[in-house]
């Protein structure tokens, strides 16, 4: 039985929970007790990391511009080329981007079939290079006075359309995946959809790459600028700001004799082979959170949630007015001691800060997680849009070059020899004894069991008095 229906299954028709907004910051529980005198379990992993790597993940709300997604991509390869450091970024995605029949969205949805083709088929190439997909729910509303039912109503829709268009890698003989399919959609030297390997040698002066192995021209576009016959445009609702063009893949695809795609790239759902991909991993939109929605995640087995500001410390379970959500990880935006706000862009932008200063916070971050938090995880959450001509997403790579280089200072002195740069489900997956860092440096492909490393007591919530900024909407303006 695919996921869907069984988590149809299990939530059933529930009974509407009226949603309680963020309350002031409740006072901290004491250590082994909780409201009423009772004892709660959960805990925070003070310890765990201090005699490993220190894991920096990366992560971006959105998943309109195909210009972000190559390029995220393709600097995860470079990473991986130039300093030998295996990158997992977590994307999460507003299925609207995906659809073009929802409605009710406050980020607008696909226009056509084949902008949905395109987009779905770069989202499983990210999961073919062992990158995550996650939730940022369909429409990117404001959800922290919704419904337990209003909840389970929005996760509901994007696992049905998420679980039958992305699914598990299946690789070739070789090794290489089955779909997406990409080849040249041109023949003609420099045009678009003609393989390259610069940008000298497209007529529009952009080799865009598409996976590891393949390049193709491209063109910049947007509504007033469309993209050639077999290419879609990431933004073609844009006026002025302008994405890239995306080639389709090829259709159909069979696999061991059977299709696994048809030609109009509809996937067969019967075939054995496909199995759909699982999403664990939630931020909500705006960051806006409530009790209903902790319930939710833990009845659809969720694995963690990134939607709160907290202060620096390490991973812990949710808590949440008072209640601890045993099986929900909290990975928290941190504000670090002297920054100007946490690390999103989005907050850096709206306080009119340049990116000389997210970079300079971000090293810092860096520095005070590995050593004065005894490399307690650090997090870097980012949009599908380039803010201040892109000088944050500059910055963002900065942070994680400087990370894989050591935290050299000014004489090349390394400050944190060990980094690591997993998901959210990995670092998920180290706490709960699954894997080891061996096995994070290594990427999915590789084995490896490390021991539990989760220390059960009780969990503190301390809230960031900084409000929580968070917009993902892949703005025209940058």
């Amino acid at each position: 039985m695919r996921r869907i229906a069984r988590v149809v299954a299990t939530l059933g028709l529930t009974t509407a929970l009226a949603a309680c907004a963020d309350a002031p910051e409740e006072a901290t529980p004491t250590p082994g007790a909780e409201p009423g005198g009772g004892r709660v379990t959960g805990g925070k992993a003070d310890t765990a990391f201090t005699d490993g790597p220190l894991y920096l993940t990366g992560a971006f709300d959105g998943s309109k511009s195909f210009n972000m997604w190559a390029a995220t991509m393709e600097f995860a390869r470079e990473m991986k080329r130039d300093h030998g450091k295996r990158v997992g970024f977590t994307y999460f995605i507003n299925s609207c981007y995906y659809d073009t029949e929802v409605t009710g969205s406050d980020i607008g949805r696909a226009l056509s079939r084949d902008e949905t083709l395109a987009r779905w088929a770069i989202t499983q190439q990210a999961i073919n290079e062992g990158h995550e997909i996650g939730n940022h729910t369909v429409r990117h509303k404001d959800g922290g006075s919704w419904s337990k039912e209003r909840w389970e109503t929005e996760v509901q829709e994007f696992h049905r359309l998420v679980e039958r268009n992305l699914f598990q890698p299946i690789r070739d003989a070789e090794g290489r995946p089955v779909f997406p399919d990409y080849q040249p959609r041109s023949d003609v030297a420099g045009a678009q959809g003609a393989a390259c390997a610069a940008d000298s040698e497209c007529d529009s002066g952009l080799c865009l790459p598409v996976t590891d192995a393949l390049s193709l021209c491209s063109a910049r576009c947007n509504k007033h600028n469309p993209c050639a016959d077999g290419m879609a445009c990431g933004a073609p609702d844009w006026n002025s700001s302008r994405d890239v063009c995306l080639p389709l893949p090829r259709f159909p695809v069979e696999y061991e004799g059977e299709v696994l795609f048809d030609a109009e790239g509809t996937p067969n759902l019967d075939h054995p082979a496909l199995e759909p991909y699982r999403v664990v991993g939630f931020r909500a939109p705006l960051l806006a959170h409530n009790s209903a929605l902790f319930d939710v995640l833990t009845a659809f087995d969720y694995r963690y949630d990134t939607s709160k500001i907290l202060q620096p410390g390490p991973p812990q379970k949710t808590l949440h007015q008072g209640t601890i959500y045993e099986t929900l990880y909290q990975f928290a935006l941190m504000k670090n001691p002297g920054s100007r706000t946490i690390p999103m862009d989005y907050n850096y932008y709206v306080n009119e800060t340049s990116g000389e200063r997210m970079q300079s916070d971000y090293r810092a971050s860096i520095l005070d997680a590995y050593n004065a938090r005894e490399r307690q995880p650090w997090n870097i959450g980012h949009h599908f849009s380039l803010w201040k001509s892109g000088a944050y997403w500059a910055a963002m790579k900065d942070a994680f070059v400087f990370a894989a280089k050591g935290c050299p200072d000014d004489a090349g002195q390394q400050r944190c020899a060990e980094v690591l740069f997993p998901t959210f489900a990995e670092l998920a997956d180290v706490l709960d004894g699954k894997i080891d860092a061996e096995r994070v440096a290594l990427g999915p492909k590789a084995d490896g069991l490390a021991e539990d490393i989760f220390r059960s007591e009780v969990s503190r919530e301390m809230e960031n008095d900084s409000p929580a900024f968070c917009v993902c909407g892949d703005e025209e303006h940058h």
